[in-house]
């Protein structure tokens, strides 16, 4: 009976998150270390993946305090700040592929 009352229209839904793209990881965290094994191949480091995962959370952590919604690349601009290193440059991508039709 209310759709009667309502005019026609069409409705695009997406959900970005769950349906076009598709982690590789289960949790954040682990994609953290993967970035961190990253830093170390790029960089020829041998840092700790575990130490740079929780500094990278403590970036974004830190950056989110200060009222501001950071993008990817001020958090590990504020992450290469932590651990004496150059600024990474879309480091963190290759870790996702796009889901299923």
């Amino acid at each position: 009976m209310l759709q009667s009352h309502l005019p026609m229209s069409k409705i695009y839904s997406f959900d970005v998150f769950d349906t076009l793209i598709t982690r590789t990881v289960c949790l954040p965290e682990y994609f953290f270390l993967q970035v961190a094994r990253r830093i170390n191949t790029r960089l020829g480091l041998n840092l700790d993946p575990v130490i740079i995962a929780i500094l990278r959370i403590m970036a974004e952590r830190e950056l989110l305090e200060t009222g501001t919604f950071p993008n990817i690349q001020v958090i590990y601009d504020r992450l290469a700040s932590k651990l004496n290193l150059p600024s990474q440059p879309h480091i963190d991508q290759g870790h996702g592929y796009p889901g299923p039709e």
